[in-house]
């Protein structure tokens, strides 16, 4: 059971799967709640250019624009990013979009 100082953190990671654009709509979903405390959105490159080619924009300029305390976000390339070490907690992990290969 969790108690009322454990912080609930969800890694979200965007992959170059179809349907990028299937992750914003989540985040923006679970940024809402009010049980989550920290959400951290890492993206690939190849997300980047599926968002490209699916949306006609550029995903990094959309994830700008979401502000909220509670967001983090990383490209795939940041290596020091704190979800990076292996002693970073977090509660849970999405992979949104997906393929069976990346799974």
């Amino acid at each position: 059971m969790k108690s009322k100082t454990d912080k609930t953190k969800i890694v979200l990671a965007a992959t170059g799967a179809s349907g990028v654009k299937l992750s914003l709509s989540f985040l923006k979903i679970i940024l809402q709640s009010k049980s989550v405390d920290k959400v951290y959105f890492l993206y690939s490159n190849a997300a980047s250019e599926v968002y490209q080619e699916e949306e006609g924009g550029s995903l990094g300029k959309v994830l700008k624009k979401i502000e909220n305390e509670k967001l983090s976000v990383y490209k795939e390339e940041f290596l020091s990013a704190e979800i990076s070490s292996g002693s970073s907690f977090f509660s849970s992990m999405v992979i949104l979009p997906s393929s069976m290969a990346t799974i």
